[in-house]
């Protein structure tokens, strides 16, 4: 193949603009709205692709439901485009590959060692783009494991903590309960709330009772809140619940009040 019929192919080589790739809303804001590359692209544009593209990965790993996969491949196809561009594109790399098997017969050797010179410097540059874009990538395969294992260890915390806060309600239930025994049978005592079995607070959601801290409040709960406070303290022996008096006295008994006299209600179901 001669010199002038390999530059022939191609006389005018206008380089197209690439458009910013097509992504869903949420991975747009991810990447803070990316912008398209210059014209042509830059070593910064090439960076600013591969980072892009390893962020939006590192996010579907973590949270594979919010990001689609065409995502993936519209950022692969941007990445390998910027990276064609700044490279020269197919065209550069075809005359890379041909121009030497073309220049001995068209040109003298010393214009042809001369331009075999002046193409090193590119070619020593984009080996070492190369080698840069690789060590990005070990740099964020490093965090990425580093990330792994910080929310590890935060799992871990969360697991303990709900074990301490379990052990707390649990604690807390003696201590208001052996306090109640002491005071239950003074005049106009307030009674300490005791905590379900669980370590629940009975006045807190999910359970959101109102709070019994007083004798007197037992016989005054609804039908609804006493068969839940039972339920909760004692629970269903064979499935069935005692009569309305025994349930108002097991109700006292779980939060200390030993003595409790039960009077029957009207309203009693």
């Amino acid at each position: 193949m001669s010199f002038t019929k390999v530059a022939s192919i191609h006389p005018h080589v206008v380089m197209a603009a690439i458009p910013s790739p097509t992504l869903s809303p949420h991975t747009k804001k991810i990447l803070y709205g990316l912008q398209p590359p210059s014209n042509p692209p830059t070593i910064a544009d090439v960076a600013k692709a591969s980072l892009a593209l390893h962020k939006v990965m590192n996010s579907q790993f973590h949270n594979p439901t919010n990001i689609p996969d065409d995502d993936i491949t519209n950022l692969v196809t941007y990445k390998a485009s910027v990276v064609a561009a700044f490279s020269g594109g197919p065209l550069q790399q075809a005359l890379q590959v041909a121009l030497p098997a073309a220049l001995p017969d068209a040109l003298p050797a010393a214009l042809a060692a001369a331009i075999a010179a002046a193409l090193a410097p590119t070619n020593d540059r984009l080996q070492a783009i190369e080698g840069q874009l690789g060590a990005i990538q070990v740099q964020l395969g490093a965090v990425e494991g580093r990330l792994g294992a910080v929310e590890g260890r935060l799992g871990a915390v969360e697991e303990r903590l709900d074990e301490l806060q379990t052990a707390l309600g649990k604690t807390r239930r003696i201590v208001a309960k052996d306090a109640n025994v002491l005071h239950a049978d003074e005049p106009d005592a307030l009674l300490e709330v005791v905590p379900f079995a669980n370590g629940d607070d009975p006045t807190l959601p999910p359970h959101s009772l109102p709070a019994i801290t007083s004798v007197r409040a037992i016989g005054q709960l609804t039908v609804n809140d006493r068969d839940k406070y039972f339920d909760k303290y004692r629970g269903r022996r064979g499935g069935q619940r005692p009569n309305v008096s025994e349930r108002r006295k097991e109700i006292a008994r779980a939060i200390g009040v030993m003595n409790y006299i039960d009077v029957p209600s009207d309203a009693d179901d």
